[in-house]
């Protein structure tokens, strides 16, 4: 749930990858443990954020950590985390912005005959400070 008046977000995680959070150049990983969806008789565990102006949040699949080079190396948590850190350098990136460093590193890892056999989903949401603006893709 986000409310974009006041910035409140609540998170929830049913056996997904961690919640990236862009903040002031700094890449924080939100991790909430939990069994996969669709599993009968768990609660799922969540958590509240107070976002500031210029925050970013992202939720990725696991498409994107498990894609894999021609050797078989994995695209992994690190590179997820040095590619939010290189799309900050310029000052808070655009909801946009997030997206595409993101999808071409994975592309460009995998662009040596390496393969993607999952799905590659983003969401990425900023805030302002007025207001939220969503990209989904």
């Amino acid at each position: 749930a986000v409310d974009p008046a006041s910035g409140q977000v609540e998170i929830a995680n049913a056996g997904h990858p961690p919640t990236y959070l862009l903040r002031s150049g700094q890449v924080q990983e939100i991790e909430m443990p939990s069994p996969p969806l669709g599993t009968l008789g768990h609660r799922f565990p969540s958590r509240r954020l107070a976002l500031e102006p210029n925050d970013v949040l992202l939720w990725l699949s696991d498409g994107l950590i498990e894609a894999v080079d021609r050797r078989g190396e994995v695209f992994g948590f690190q590179r997820v985390r040095a590619t939010l850190e290189a799309a900050q350098l310029g000052g808070p990136p655009s909801p946009e912005e997030a997206k595409r460093a993101l999808l071409e590193a994975v592309v460009s890892h995998t662009a040596d005959g390496g393969s993607l056999d999952d799905d590659l989903t983003v969401v990425v949401l900023s805030w302002d400070g007025h207001g939220a603006t969503p990209d989904a893709d």
